[in-house]
């Protein structure tokens, strides 16, 4: 009965992109077009065929019966245990049944709650003054260029990456500072995954039992359905009154079939669980990002992971080039790089560490032959040893 017109417009806005990881696309693309798919199955439910039929007395006409199932598919119903009398006029808000009319609309609205964070985390992409979009793009595109093409492609990303380091450390960005809305959003995708797990529940009319989802599904291997359990009630009661010309209510209560409980059961707990594993996802993933953020570990893979020999002076000024050049900006472009070729990283960061070594060149003077070595595969392995050096100077 409840049309949702903007569907498609929902699914074209359920995308991800290069600067979304797997716990964000987990959030903004898999968890909408589940809660979507789920809306469009209940709807369709709603359509084809009826979600609501009633029981009523053959002495009464079918418009009696059409007026009643309409009724009380727009008035909530009442689940009443087999162990219990059917009261006339009940109107107990603890037995009511009152979700499933407006379940493919939760389940829409909540898809679109999930692609906020991604709309904020792209709408901070255009304001801010690293845009994390180039470098994950131009590192696709170098990943398909020539040999000729790819050092003057990757010495153009480290020239602008430093620029706009450089300028970002000395005016700060126009609006989203970069590592800030990085924050924001991680946050948002945790808030919003923890907030549909407690709405989920409200909406159901499980408040008092957060993990109902556990217990339906236990409840169901041991055989208590929703007979005994009262969760997705498949049969419930609804009492309406008729005015008659004498102004008397004639109250009648009548016994319906929510046909539409057999999918909102396998849809809603379904989505229990996924938003178990994806409340556990998103929070290793964001403690990951946030420690990738704040250590000198993905400039320690990606530079100092293959070392012919131990040298202090050389992981100091890994470290330094870290934290006083690359900052958390430069370390979490270098992350997304990563996640995109672990080669063009090296490369990168090789490529900004000489504009560093060309800062700081008089304290590499004391820096032993063969000391760095960056790459995972033999192939890739670039040695940094003082002829280098002394040529640069």
């Amino acid at each position: 009965m409840f049309q949702l017109p903007f569907l498609d417009q929902f699914r074209n806005v359920v995308t991800y992109s290069q600067i979304d990881d797997f716990a964000d696309v987990l959030s903004c693309f898999a968890t909408p077009s589940i809660y979507l798919f789920g809306a469009i199955l209940i709807s369709a439910r709603t359509y084809v065929g009826s979600p609501i039929q009633c029981w009523i007395q053959q002495t009464y006409s079918g418009a009696w019966e059409d007026y009643a199932e309409t009724y009380c598919f727009l008035k909530n119903t009442h689940f009443v245990p087999s162990t219990e009398h059917i009261v006339t006029g009940m109107n107990s808000s603890k037995s009511s049944v009152k979700y499933y009319q407006w379940s493919s609309m939760y389940l829409a609205v909540c898809a679109l709650c999930f692609i906020l964070p991604k709309l904020f985390w792209k709408y901070s992409q255009t304001t801010s003054d690293i845009p994390l979009t180039y470098f994950c793009e131009t590192t696709n595109e170098i990943r398909k260029t020539t040999t000729d093409k790819r050092k003057d492609k990757i010495t153009e990303m480290a020239k602008y990456l430093k620029e706009k380091l450089e300028h970002n450390e000395k005016y700060g960005s126009i609006f989203f500072n970069m590592t800030t809305s990085y924050f924001i959003t991680k946050m948002l995708y945790i808030f919003v995954a923890l907030g549909q797990f407690y709405l989920v529940a409200v909406f159901l009319g499980q408040s008092e039992d957060i993990l109902w989802g556990f217990t339906l599904l236990q409840n169901l291997i041991v055989g208590d359905n929703w007979e005994v359990t009262g969760i997705f009630p498949r049969i419930t009661y609804c009492s309406f009154s008729i005015r008659q010309q004498s102004g008397d209510f004639q109250k009648h209560t009548t016994q319906c079939v929510l046909g539409v409980n057999e999918f909102n059961e396998k849809i809603f707990l379904f989505i229990w669980y996924w938003l178990v594993a994806l409340i556990a996802i998103t929070i290793v993933a964001t403690l990951r990002c946030f420690y990738l953020m704040n250590t000198n570990s993905v400039v320690d893979s990606l530079m100092i992971k293959h070392r012919n020999i131990n040298d202090k002076i050389v992981t100091r000024k890994i470290r330094d080039f870290s934290e006083n050049y690359l900052r958390t900006n430069g370390r979490i472009i270098l992350s997304y790089v990563k996640m995109e070729s672990d080669i063009v990283a090296q490369e990168l960061a090789l490529e900004l560490f000489e504009d560093y070594k060309e800062k700081i060149k008089n304290a590499f003077e004391d820096i032993p032959t063969n000391v760095l070595v960056a790459g995972d595969n033999a192939s890739e392995k670039t040695v940094i040893d003082d002829s280098e050096v002394a040529s640069e100077q």
